[in-house]
């Protein structure tokens, strides 16, 4: 069966996420270990104690999730025809393809969620529920100040980005327009918009510096919605760029990929999946007893 394994993004994480895995699988303390070490982190201390608050910032946040779903994807005996991840998941997808050693990845989406941070003092995100793509591109459109849509995550759901004023503008005309709901959303900034350039100056320099491995599994990209051909590159564009979730699948199952198999804390990408094809095969591998769903 042809199979691709995702990976979660920023949202995914809470104490005590992959506990289990670390306590009874020696690879996946190892992974933990090589992430700690590329991010300069306690990751075991973090992940398994928190405060949330903590866990919630977006440079621990980033590197901790990476380290639970690569130590789960240790633990599986499959190999896939492709992979894939949400934003940071990105991350994780290049190091399950061999582009990425564990400590390389984590010290680069430590970097990359402070450059993150730093860049985003003014911007906001919301939610757009119930809407098309052309009808919320035609609310943004029509709007003076910075907003775009920013995550493109299945059937009526879309994320948007941009400017305070430009969000609540957003808000409100798409809720004119007919959508179920148009919410504001917990998070520190404007990610996935040109809000983000100074992240992308930032973090250009620090990729440079990197050498990478050999692509051995296709990677599709958020901002391209296909294969990975320059790995630098898209790492900088997904910054700015939306992330093309819905599209990814569909090209995916285009390709004849059957099967998605989430690896890593909470089920929203099966969730997402389910929405954009419900006749998918759709498994979440999140805790040991998971694994059966395999067998």
């Amino acid at each position: 069966m042809i199979t691709a394994i995702v990976f979660p993004g920023q949202g995914a994480q809470y104490v005590g996420m992959g506990q289990a895995f670390f306590r009874e699988n020696e690879n996946a303390q190892k992974v933990l270990q090589a992430c700690s070490e590329g991010a300069n982190l306690d990751l075991a201390k973090l992940i398994s104690e928190g405060p949330e608050e903590v866990l919630s910032r977006t440079e621990f946040t980033q590197p901790a999730i990476l380290a639970v779903s690569m130590a789960i994807y240790q633990t599986l005996d499959i190999t896939p025809q492709y992979l894939a991840g949400f934003s940071l998941g990105q991350y994780s997808a290049l190091a399950a393809s061999g582009v990425f050693s564990l400590a390389q990845a984590a010290k680069l989406l430590r970097l990359r969620g402070r450059f993150m941070q730093e860049a985003a003092s003014e911007g906001k995100m919301a939610a757009i529920l119930g809407l098309d793509e052309e009808t919320v591109n035609s609310v943004l459109t029509s709007i003076e100040d910075y907003v775009v849509a920013a995550n493109l995550n299945c059937p009526g759901q879309i994320v948007i980005s941009g400017t305070e004023k430009g969000v609540a503008k957003a808000i409100e005309l798409a809720k004119e327009k007919g959508a179920r709901r148009a919410v504001l959303l917990n998070v520190s900034g404007a990610f996935h918009s040109a809000l983000m350039q100074d992240a992308v100056d930032k973090l250009a320099g620090e990729i440079e510096k990197e050498n990478l491995g050999k692509m051995e599994i296709p990677v599709i990209g958020n901002e391209s919605a296909r294969e990975i051909s320059d790995i630098k590159s898209s790492l900088l564009k997904q910054l700015v760029s939306p992330v093309r979730w819905q599209e990814t699948i569909e090209y995916l199952k285009d390709q004849g990929v059957q099967r998605f198999i989430e690896v890593g804390p909470g089920k929203v990408l099966s969730g997402l999946i389910k929405k954009i094809d419900k006749n998918l095969e759709i498994v979440n591998i999140e805790e040991p007893q998971d694994l059966e769903k395999l067998r």
